[in-house]
């Protein structure tokens, strides 16, 4: 982080009221020359995927799949019941792996409050 970064009042501190707290996530330099590629490694898989497809399938298919993603990310349970998107999942291969986001991410999974099922909806007589 550069020093001149700092946007500092007289008295050498960082002026938080008149420039906003201090964003050092975005002044940090990758710690190793694969972190970024690490970072982007999905959008990357994603896009080989995409480009395979359409080589060998035609420009039909990788349009089929995006379709059908988007698809099944907009399809949803009601707001009191856990889903599991496994449509989603199983378009995109992750459901016969286990990653860090299966195990750490289910924060619904342990959630002590009791939801009233008719409650949360917007019904609408």
């Amino acid at each position: 982080m550069n020093i001149k970064d700092l946007r500092e009042n007289s008295f050498g501190v960082q002026d938080t009221l008149n420039y906003g707290i201090l964003n050092i996530k975005s002044n940090l330099t990758p710690a190793h020359h694969l972190e970024n590629q690490e970072k982007n490694f999905h959008k990357l898989e994603e896009k080989n995927l995409l480009s395979s497809l359409r080589i060998s399938q035609g420009l039909y298919a990788p349009l089929k799949l995006q379709m059908e993603r988007k698809f099944a990310q907009k399809t949803n349970r009601l707001p009191a019941l856990q889903s599991s998107n496994l449509m989603l999942s199983v378009l995109k291969g992750t459901d016969e792996t286990i990653e860090v986001e299966d195990i750490f991410n289910n924060q619904r999974e342990f959630c002590e409050n009791n939801y009233d099922s008719h409650a949360t909806t917007d019904l609408k007589y």
